[in-house]
């Protein structure tokens, strides 16, 4: 059994997103070289911006090694916000849809998450800040969540999984920018954003090119001080034969198919954004993350009959296994 190794709830209080980008940029070059953490991010996969990270629809196809420090930051303790973008209509006219419990499914996620076996692989994990080594802690929670039902703008793309429907990177931040507005949070090091859409809504870095469910299942980045990720409906198959499994590996599904496919992606980028959130702290020798090197691998599946691997107060999950350098391999717990 994959259970809680103890429960933590964070508290914590409003501050300025000035003083809390301040602080993250401080961070960032207060590793006592600035030629390693100030050096501007290189893409280390193929058709992504350099501020972005994604998880591969086809899966690992790289030779494994464990993780190595460059000297940026990671997220200490972690706050999630999670935004679920979801208008009546898509921008082809289509009706938007999101399976009964989804939403419900992932804020549960979040609100366990935190103090786990699973989550405690990255407490091995750390920054330098004056020379001073920081381990990551156990302490990952829900910070707060909003459903946005405002109309998706104009599609700003083109998706070939998903015709006419399509947020470029820039829609994606400007709809993080607007929840971090209306809601009143703020931007920081341990505060990270994500942005949830509608089954059959697509996504592309730019107006083409490398596109949600051809290239990529979610992605995390930043732009300035500000953590997201972008969490594109994982069942969506729109112009994708059916039931080809893409962005996942299995027919296994102790909560239904469309959340436990959104839930292994969600938790890939979730730990991934902990420990590499500027994109220069943990990754291997060819860039790949602690997530990267397990994509879709899910270990040994030994809850739920069968049918899960983790278990969290109640709650059974089936979510990607982590690297772990401790055994330089994958895991289900750590280190």
């Amino acid at each position: 059994m994959h259970g809680k190794a103890r429960r933590t709830t964070v508290r914590f209080t409003a501050a300025s997103s000035l003083t809390f980008a301040a602080l993250t940029l401080a961070l960032v070059f207060a590793n006592g070289s600035a030629a390693t953490a100030g050096t501007a991010h290189i893409p280390r996969q193929r058709g992504a911006p350099a501020h972005v990270h994604y998880l591969p629809v086809t899966g690992p196809a790289h030779t494994q090694s464990n993780l190595i420090y460059h000297g940026g930051p990671v997220m200490l303790k972690t706050n999630t916000y999670a935004i679920f973008w979801e208008p009546k209509k898509l921008q082809s006219g289509e009706p938007g849809y999101v399976a009964p419990g989804y939403n419900k499914g992932i804020l549960q996620y979040f609100n366990d998450i935190g103090g786990t076996g699973l989550y405690n692989i990255n407490t091995q994990y750390y920054q330098t800040n004056n020379g001073n080594q920081q381990n990551m802690k156990n302490v990952s929670a829900l910070a707060d969540s909003w459903v946005d039902t405002g109309a998706y703008p104009a599609s700003g793309c083109t998706d070939p999984a998903t015709p006419g429907n399509c947020l470029n990177d820039s829609q994606i931040q400007a709809e993080v920018s607007h929840a971090i507005q209306v809601n009143g949070w703020t931007a920081g090091p341990t505060n990270v954003f994500f942005v949830f859409t509608s089954r059959d809504e697509g996504s592309c870095f730019s107006q083409s090119g490398s596109c949600a469910f051809t290239t990529y299942c979610g992605y995390h980045g930043n732009f300035g001080a500000t953590i997201y990720a972008n969490m594109p409906y994982g069942a969506s198959f729109n112009a994708i034969p059916r039931p080809r499994l893409y962005c996942t590996r299995t027919n296994k599904f102790p909560n239904g198919r469309d959340l436990d496919i959104e839930t292994s992606i969600v938790s890939h980028e979730h730990i991934e954004a902990a420990t590499d959130p500027m994109l220069n702290a943990w990754y291997d020798s060819s860039g790949q993350e602690i997530g990267d090197l397990c994509a879709y691998n899910f270990g040994t599946l030994d809850e739920d009959g069968g049918l899960a691997n983790q278990k969290w107060n109640g709650h059974f999950y089936l979510l990607q296994q982590e690297w772990n350098n401790k055994v330089s391999g994958c895991s289900q717990d750590g280190p």
